[in-house]
């Protein structure tokens, strides 16, 4: 008698090399704070040995550098607010520095040619940003801002941070299925310690030491009334924070129909409670608004609709203790709700604004860096055109005209494509509830501008990469969950 059938694939081994860059970033990155703060070494020498040694590891180990920076996003503001505050500026380019050693260092591997992923699935993203790539480096060549380092910085928004979605992929293939969801949940779980974060600076005076900027350009904004400090966390202004709740958000809603209905449930609440503290009414609404389509669509389709209704009575029971209880958050969150004059422009000023802007500004738009918004984000705003608008709907328009209008809507209605098609390939295996989580995710870039800041960018990058790699994961592990039993020969 012989035994034949399919054989169990082998499980592919985890790559060791970020293994190896973190112990070298974290020992690093340890020792450079330590000299800085205990001995006369300036910042501004500390911050530069940690950008050189990124450098290194980016041109070493691409993949684990971009990585590493999806991490940096989360700490890079405590280091310029508490640790490294003399070198702010170096600390909030450096990580964009590695970020582009690492692309020096993929490129080197042939990652641009990578066949990993179908070509159909990118080419109209990779070549809206050749465009962008062509108009930003004549707008730089033209040099129509009168200082240079706003040019050079307007310019890294826009070319540094779109190309992870298609090169950090070709490094997580490498990984199996569980060791992608053990980086994912390793995010969500970074919501609890940052929920209790956010909660003492909510408590705490506006002028304590915990609650600063980046810059001091203003006074630190409150809400509910003066002693109500709208909570940062560890980014460098509100926003990022906001940003940090909508995506580590979309995350705990994946997570918490794939097996891990605990730490999927408590983080949507770390998610939401982080959104409240930042007094934020878009990262509220669409923390809920996701939570809900991701776990009840998901748990429909997978039969699951028991533990989405735990996870979901579990989310509310906690959010009504703490409404019972008389929050000071919920409190201060609502009042400001109810005394907003500009919810409506909100709303519509995604949408409407970029369309009304064209008639405002040249074809070619004022420039690259011109847009108030990005000299308030490095605490200069001398000589920038005086339009304040707190969102910047309207940035492509302002400093790349209309041209730079239409890549950004390529880019928007493209990311949702993909991921739309990842979703399609993983919908019947494990992951298909984190690519779905991802999917409605992007939805927000459909309403939002997806290049607002260096946090929301890179992880606007980010939840395309992952859906990327969890659909060619899916693909390589194949479709059934269990390999099917093997057939007896007689």
């Amino acid at each position: 008698m012989q035994l034949s059938g399919t054989v169990r694939p082998t499980r592919p081994v985890p790559a060791p090399s970020l293994r190896f860059v973190s112990c070298v970033m974290a020992a690093t990155g340890l020792a450079v704070l330590l000299m800085a703060n205990l001995t006369p070494i300036p910042h501004v020498v500390a911050a530069g040995v940690l950008t050189a040694v990124g450098c290194a590891v980016g041109l070493r180990d691409p993949g684990g550098a971009m990585i590493l920076v999806i991490l940096l996003s989360v700490v890079d503001g405590a280091m310029r607010k508490w640790i490294l505050p003399d070198a702010s500026d170096i600390v909030y380019l450096g990580k964009d520095v590695v970020l582009l050693a690492s692309y020096v260092g993929a490129l080197s591997r042939g990652w641009w040619r990578s066949a990993t992923f179908p070509d159909s699935d990118l080419r109209a993203m990779r070549i809206a940003w050749v465009v962008l790539l062509v108009v930003v480096l004549v707008e730089v060549a033209l040099n129509r801002e009168d200082d240079p380092y706003m040019t050079l910085n307007g310019a890294r928004m826009f070319l540094t941070y779109v190309p992870m979605a298609w090169l950090l992929p070709r490094f997580l293939a490498r990984y199996a299925r569980a060791d992608v969801h053990r980086l994912l949940k390793g995010w969500a779980w970074s919501l609890i310690p940052m929920a209790a974060l956010v909660t003492l600076q909510f408590t705490s005076p506006a002028d304590a030491s915990i609650n600063r900027y980046a810059h001091d350009t203003a006074d630190v904004a409150t809400f509910g009334g003066p002693e109500g400090v709208r909570a940062t966390g560890t980014f460098s202004y509100i926003t990022g924070l906001a940003d940090y709740a909508n995506f580590a958000g979309a995350i705990a809603a994946g997570l918490a129909t794939t097996g891990s209905m605990l730490l999927g449930g408590a983080a949507l609440v770390g998610a939401l409670w982080c959104a409240l503290c930042s007094g934020s009414r878009l990262a509220v609404v669409w923390v809920l608004i996701q939570s809900v389509i991701v776990l009840v669509a998901t748990g429909v389709r997978r039969g699951t609709a028991g533990r989405t209704v735990v996870v979901t009575m579990v989310a509310m029971l906690v959010m009504l203790r703490l409404y019972s209880s008389q929050s000071p958050v919920l409190d201060a969150f609502v009042l400001r709700s109810e005394r907003s004059v500009d919810a409506s422009h909100r709303i519509t000023g995604a949408l409407t604004r970029p369309w009304t802007a064209l008639g405002e500004f040249p074809v070619l738009g004022e420039g690259v860096g011109t847009s108030y918004q990005l000299r308030l984000r490095t605490g200069s705003t001398t000589g920038a055109l005086q339009r304040w608008d707190e969102v910047t709907h309207d940035r492509f328009v302002v400093e790349l005209g209309v041209l730079g209008l239409i890549v950004e809507l390529v880019w928007r209605v493209q990311s949702v494509a993909v991921c739309l098609a990842c979703f399609r390939r993983t919908r019947s295996t494990p992951s298909g509830a984190l690519v779905a989580a991802l999917v409605v995710y992007q939805l927000l870039f459909l309403w939002s501008y997806p290049l607002y800041d260096s946090v929301a960018s890179i992880y606007y990058a980010a939840s395309l990469a992952i859906a990327l790699t969890l659909g060619r994961v899916e693909a390589s592990a194949g479709e059934p969950s269990t390999p099917p039993r093997p057939n007896r020969a007689h």
